[in-house]
């Protein structure tokens, strides 16, 4: 695998978000930005950052499985977690390109204890 895994390890960023002061619409939790944050969506959030290595592991498959069957360098598939919205069901996940400008979302739902992701370059 050229993309990076493993990049996010959810029992700190579990912590950090425990820590972190959400007495703003925008809460910061290292560089990642939760906008709009509700706390009726703490349930979410929580679960969510018990379990983001596994959720951006799975976007980072997804971004190497594009770069594999592209003609393009592996730069334009290598992306950061920049921001994240949660709701009801689930969390939109922000990327951003680290080194080429490039923007995609993947939307994550939240059922039974369980995320799916859903890319979408």
């Amino acid at each position: 695998m050229i993309i990076e895994k493993d990049r996010y390890k959810s029992d700190y960023y579990y912590q950090k978000w425990l820590t972190a002061d959400k007495s703003s619409g925008t809460v910061l939790v290292e560089d990642i930005e939760v906008e709009d944050y509700d706390t009726k969506y703490e349930n979410i959030a929580e679960a969510f950052w018990q379990s983001i290595s596994d959720i951006d592991n799975h976007v980072q498959q997804f971004c190497d499985d594009a770069y594999r069957t592209s003609n393009f360098g592996p730069e334009n598939y290598i992306a950061d977690l920049a921001w994240i919205r949660f709701h009801n069901d689930g969390a939109t996940l922000g990327y951003w390109g680290r080194t080429v400008n490039f923007e995609f979302e993947a939307e994550c739902s939240f059922c039974n204890g369980i995320w799916t992701v859903k890319e979408e370059l």
